[in-house]
């Protein structure tokens, strides 16, 4: 009896295994447009051996390597995606809306300063809320097309799988 279940527990996980879509970005039986090689590297890969070889031997970032670049060009020109920062929108939303709300309260008084200033931090939230989500979201498109990106080793091609 507990052989059915194990059976069955196995069938549920791989029909479930072919629901999910394989989404790993690999490239299988890709062609090269420029030289027709099949041939390929991951650019993720790359930076990451480059870092590797040159946290070891730092005089070796300068040596041409197989694919026609070197380890110092790979580190530069391969850099993964960083993460944006979103205290340049809120510092520069923070000083305009605090000078809005400085003008009310020298032109109407006390009270409608008050409701300014309230109503700049409201409006502040909700910049500061939209600006992470929009950050977040721009660098999580740019990561996931970096870990998309290949390089054929012939010719030096970039190619986006």
């Amino acid at each position: 009896m507990p052989q059915d279940e194990l059976a069955r527990l196995e069938a549920a996980l791989a029909a479930a295994a072919k629901i999910v879509p394989d989404d790993n970005g690999d490239i299988e039986d890709a062609r090269c447009p420029n030289c027709k090689g099949s041939d390929f590297a991951k650019v993720s890969d790359l930076y990451s051996e480059a870092v590797r070889r040159v946290g070891e031997d730092p005089e070796a970032a300068d040596v041409p390597r197989a694919i026609g670049m070197t380890y110092r060009q790979i580190l530069e020109r391969f850099r993964p995606p960083q993460r944006t920062s979103v205290l340049g929108v809120v510092g520069v939303t923070t000083v305009i809306l605090g000078a809005i709300a400085y003008i009310v309260m020298r032109r109407f008084g006390d009270t409608a300063g008050q409701l300014a200033a309230a109503g700049g931090v409201v409006i502040l939230a909700g910049v500061t809320l939209t600006s992470l989500r929009r950050f977040s979201d721009q660098y999580y498109h740019r990561r996931r097309a970096y870990n998309r990106l290949y390089k054929c080793r012939r010719c030096g091609q970039l190619i986006s799988a």
